[in-house]
């Protein structure tokens, strides 16, 4: 194998290594530095929000209640997210190396799922946070989310493809 096939087949990982140490950088954070992070990104929301004419705030009391309220669903959306990425990036260098359709979406979700039990026991260990059996159903579930959509479109396609091959069959 030429030194470009190898350069090429470890270019393809990347993306998903880049996400997994991500996920991991996220989950170095202590318990401050995360809810930090959430309060930022639920004051955006609602900075969002009250420009859009969506929410209105009467005092600053009841944005920091609204705030203090997203913060259980922004972590928990950022959780399916990021694992639907990291599957995502998994599946793509799958089959970008090869691997059929079945098999790579089957050890893309595996290897995402070990991911996220291995986040979790890692977070025992970083104060002010935990390892959570609900995180790693919820991160598998953004990866079920992101396998659902391309089973649905590869068999969208399947159909298409069956159809024009039988509409040619018709025609001759």
């Amino acid at each position: 194998m030429d030194k470009f096939k190898i350069c090429g087949r470890v270019l393809i990982w990347l993306p998903a290594i880049f996400v997994a140490i991500t996920i991991f950088s996220f989950s170095n954070q202590n318990g401050d530095e995360s809810q930090g992070l959430s309060n930022k990104a639920a004051e955006v929301i609602l900075t969002a929000g009250d420009n859009l004419g969506l929410v209105e705030f009467t005092d600053t009391n009841t944005k920091a209640n609204m705030i203090e309220d997203l913060q259980v669903p922004i972590r928990k959306c950022a959780h399916m997210g990021e694992y639907a990425i990291l599957t995502m990036c998994l599946f793509i260098a799958f089959m970008l190396d090869g691997i059929a359709f079945k098999w790579a979406r089957i050890l893309s979700l595996l290897i995402t799922i070990a991911w996220a039990s291995s986040d979790e026991i890692h977070q025992l260990f970083i104060p002010g946070r935990a390892g959570r059996f609900l995180d790693v159903c919820i991160d598998t579930f953004g990866a079920l989310v992101f396998l659902g959509i391309v089973s649905l479109i590869h068999h969208h396609l399947e159909k298409k493809k069956e159809k024009n091959i039988f509409s040619e069959l018709d025609l001759k």
